[in-house]
């Protein structure tokens, strides 16, 4: 029975982790925020301010809904699929609403 649970448990950490290396990748998300959206979401910018912290995870998560494309422009088009998740993943790992929001 011990090793029962003992296995259990560690088939839970496995793939509880090898689910959290499938998101995007938050360092290479900042460096694409930085890149992508930074320049248009600066101050004194017609398109306003932005970071991570501005928007809660739930916030994020609505507007990089794949179905629901809110932002205007060309940047998510000319962005790959793999390059929104990680700034999705990267606005997200620092929201308002994390233990370290980031400005």
């Amino acid at each position: 029975m011990k090793r029962v649970v003992v296995s259990l448990i560690i088939f839970t950490f496995v793939a509880s982790t090898a689910f959290a290396i499938s998101g995007g990748n938050p360092y290479k998300g900042r460096v694409l925020f930085k890149k992508s959206c930074v320049p248009c979401h600066k101050m004194g910018t017609e398109a306003g301010t932005l970071s991570p912290s501005d928007k809660t995870m739930a916030q994020w998560d609505r507007y990089f809904n794949v179905k629901k494309r809110k932002h205007p422009g060309s940047v998510f088009v000319d962005l790959s699929q793999k390059d929104r998740l990680d700034i999705w993943q990267f606005v997200y790992d620092f929201a308002a609403d994390t233990d370290h929001p980031q400005t």
